[in-house]
């Protein structure tokens, strides 16, 4: 008989993951486990840092075109303020409202680039963890295992001895894959 543990005292994030083990080792005699380290993954990922390169693609000549935009502000703001002291009142008020609507403009830019490109990291972050979810899979029933868990910095792993961690492993596999996908990629 084994110790019963109230779910309340356990932290709930790491119930679910207990709960799950339970289950596996009352149907599975000899359950194989393992872990892998999702930040390491993802930082030694050939298809993440892929998906960066696209993405700073993408978002350089955006912030080219916000840096022209900026600088021509900048150069009618200096250029206004040269000429002020020779304006009329009228004339003055219109160059400050050319010079307010150019900056609004500046700003909506920015903004706009800013939602685009965060829309766009969204949409590769998806479908690279997409990738990363279906080969784990993959990875997990060609090799025979039970049970693959994530170890996060939120603590759903307190504890697990190295030999269990096949991150290495499916970082190797994961990366050859994707240079077999992406020959040009290199």
């Amino acid at each position: 008989m084994c110790c019963l543990i109230p779910f309340a005292a356990i932290k709930p994030a790491i119930a679910p993951a207990i709960l799950c083990l339970i289950i596996l080792t009352s149907c599975h005699p000899t359950p194989k486990l393992a872990y892998v380290n999702p930040v390491k993954l993802a930082q030694e990922s050939e298809a993440v840092q892929a998906a960066q390169r696209e993405l700073a693609a993408v978002a350089a000549p955006l912030q080219a075109n916000a840096d022209t935009l900026a600088a021509e502000l900048a150069r009618a703001t200096a250029r206004y303020e040269q000429q002020r002291p020779r304006l009329s009142a009228a004339q003055a008020a219109a160059r400050e409202r050319a010079l307010g609507q150019q900056q609004a403009q500046v700003a909506q830019y920015r903004e706009a680039t800013a939602q685009k490109l965060d829309g766009e990291r969204t949409r590769r972050d998806a479908a690279v963890m997409a990738d990363l979810n279906a080969f784990l899979k993959e990875y997990g029933r060609r090799e025979g295992y039970t049970l693959i868990l994530g170890a996060t910095a939120t603590g759903n792993i307190v504890y697990a001895d190295e030999a269990a961690d096949i991150t290495p492993a499916v970082l190797r596999e994961l990366n050859a894959r994707y240079r077999r996908q992406h020959p040009a990629a290199r």
